[in-house]
C-alpha cells in the first residue's frame, strides 16, 4: 500500500516456498518492488485469502482494505480481523495470520548541525 493505493503483488516466476528451497538444487526467483517511506506491506496466510462468506464467496481482501489503506498498522490489523470474522460469519475454517510491515523512514541518516 502506497499513498492510499492498494496494489497486489504477483510473482513473475514460480518459486518453491522458502522452507523447501534448501532441498532443491535450483535457486528461487526473487521479485523486487519499491518500498518507500510511508509504504506498508500486508502479509497474510491462506486463512485470510481463503475465508468465505455463507454463499462460498472468497474474502475480497484488496477491496475490503482499500478504504483504510492509509491507516496505522495496528488499526489496519484490528479492522481487517474484525471485518474478516464478520464476512465469514465468525467462522474461519483455517488459521489466519496477518502482518503489516510499515516503512517509517527513507533510510537517509539524520544530519546533525
Amino acid at each position: 500500500m502506497s499513498g492510499g493505493t492498494v496494489r497486489e503483488l504477483e510473482a513473475t516466476a514460480a518459486s518453491p516456498p522458502f522452507n523447501l528451497s534448501g532441498l532443491l538444487d535450483d535457486g528461487y526467483h526473487v521479485d523486487v518492488v519499491p518500498f518507500r517511506a510511508g509504504d506498508s506491506l500486508l502479509l497474510y496466510t491462506d486463512g485470510v485469502s481463503e475465508a468465505r462468506d455463507r454463499d462460498g464467496v472468497f474474502y475480497p481482501l484488496a477491496d475490503r482494505i482499500r478504504p483504510i489503506a492509509t491507516a496505522a498498522p495496528r488499526t489496519l490489523i484490528d479492522h481487517l480481523g474484525a471485518d474478516l470474522l464478520a464476512y465469514a460469519s465468525d467462522e474461519l475454517n483455517d488459521d489466519a495470520a496477518v502482518l503489516v510491515v510499515h516503512r517509517t523512514s527513507d533510510g537517509t541518516p539524520a544530519r546533525e548541525s
